[in-house]
């Protein structure tokens, strides 16, 4: 009996650090995806800004002429 306990509980833990390591890992792919995201939302965001800007600076050119 204590024998099966024993093992029952090692089981137990082995099985609860497994998850906990899947658990990380899901984590850190998670944490990536929204790096990704962050820096895609970013990029969009400065070629949207350059594009802004450089609208402005023609539209100044013209009135200049």
């Amino acid at each position: 009996m204590f024998l099966h306990t024993a093992l029952s509980w090692k089981n137990r833990i082995f099985t609860a650090k497994n998850a906990a390591t899947k658990c990380n890992v899901c984590k850190i792919g998670h944490t990536l995806d929204e790096i990704k995201i962050n820096a895609e939302f970013s990029l969009q965001r400065a070629s949207h800004n350059s594009r802004e800007i450089n609208q402005q600076q023609s539209g100044s050119q013209i009135r200049e002429l």
